[in-house]
């Protein structure tokens, strides 16, 4: 998941947007009232499979509550930035991915270290990302 070779797989994008759902959900309690937007968002269904960009608002509100309930800080919150930065990598918004991948490479370093998992998938994206186009 949230590797850029996975922008031709509908099943890879689909679980991806389940994923993002959750990590709402886990977030933030049904009675908040940015819940209700985000259960009637596609990105939980398989209908953003085949176009991600239905989806952008959903990683965007997700990336907003992390940071309000969690802080910059914490793990979730740092996930959700490289889901949000995968997003707009896979609609081809590069302009608004790379330097979100880069302050979350920058983050990921200062708070999980160099070595941990998160922190080397965010670096491979962003190479990616960074790569000419053929």
């Amino acid at each position: 998941m949230n590797r850029p070779d996975d922008e031709g797989r509908p099943e890879q994008q689909r679980r991806m947007h389940e994923r993002a759902f959750a990590v709402h959900e886990q977030v933030l309690s049904y009675d908040d009232q940015n819940m209700p937007a985000a259960q009637s968002n596609p990105a939980g269904t398989g209908e953003a499979a085949a176009d991600p960009r239905p989806a952008t608002p959903l990683y965007e509100q997700t990336l907003t509550d992390m940071q309000r309930i969690l802080g910059d800080d914490h793990r979730n919150t740092l996930v959700a930035r490289n889901n949000l930065a995968f997003i707009y990598h896979m609609t081809g918004n590069l302009a608004r991915a790379i330097p979100l991948y880069e302050q979350d490479l920058t983050d990921m370093r200062r708070v999980l270290g160099d070595d941990h998992p998160d922190t080397q998938t965010v670096e491979k994206n962003l190479q990616a990302a960074q790569r000419p186009a053929n």
